[in-house]
């Protein structure tokens, strides 16, 4: 079965989104990507589950083809983040030495190619990509790039991203507890 790429308009503008909707009276499955992927990075995982569910995985704002802007960062933490980048010495703090490493090597990140094939040949078994088995970094790159003056772009800026990555601070479990619906919660191992 394949899925399907459709757009919802939020009036903020359009959420991209994929979807296996082979019977829509079959248990609903709602995916949510990792920071800097897309949902199509995920297509592989969730293409078996479709005979037995419906499912829709979106791209977060700032991710994939959405065109919703990405302004989710708290003012607090933009200005740590601030803080830490104009007195590197400030890094060695505890709470800003977390919420940095990780944008840090962010940052660095290039986000032009000369062509999709350029970035294969970067990305292949480097990093998180070095345990990705094959087509997981081709469905990546194929849904998470658009072309842009000559060249291709990832849709994923690196400074959304690495913004992401210094305001996460908050535990998610004193949200999903005030859930009231019938729910099923996966998470990977940290």
């Amino acid at each position: 079965m394949t899925f399907k790429k459709k757009y919802h308009n939020w009036g903020e503008g359009k959420v991209s989104y994929i979807e296996w909707d082979k019977d829509s009276s079959m248990p609903g499955l709602q995916f949510c990507h990792a920071t800097g992927f897309n949902a199509l990075t995920y297509k592989k995982l969730l293409e078996p589950l479709a005979n037995s569910f419906h499912i829709r995985a979106e791209d977060a704002r700032g991710h994939g083809f959405t065109e919703i802007s990405a302004v989710l960062i708290s003012e607090l933490s933009l200005n740590i983040l601030k803080l830490a980048r104009k007195f590197p010495a400030t890094k060695f703090i505890p709470m800003i030495k977390e919420m940095t490493s990780r944008s840090d090597s962010t940052l660095k990140r290039r986000v032009e190619f000369p062509n999709k094939e350029m970035i294969l040949k970067s990305y292949k078994g480097r990093g998180a990509f070095s345990t990705w088995n094959k087509g997981f970094l081709e469905d990546y790159i194929q849904g998470g790039t658009k072309s842009y003056k000559d060249k291709i772009k990832l849709t994923c800026d690196p400074r959304w991203e690495a913004a992401t990555f210094a305001s996460w601070k908050h535990n998610a479990m004193s949200s999903i507890k005030k859930i009231s619906c019938p729910i099923t919660l996966l998470q990977g191992e940290v």
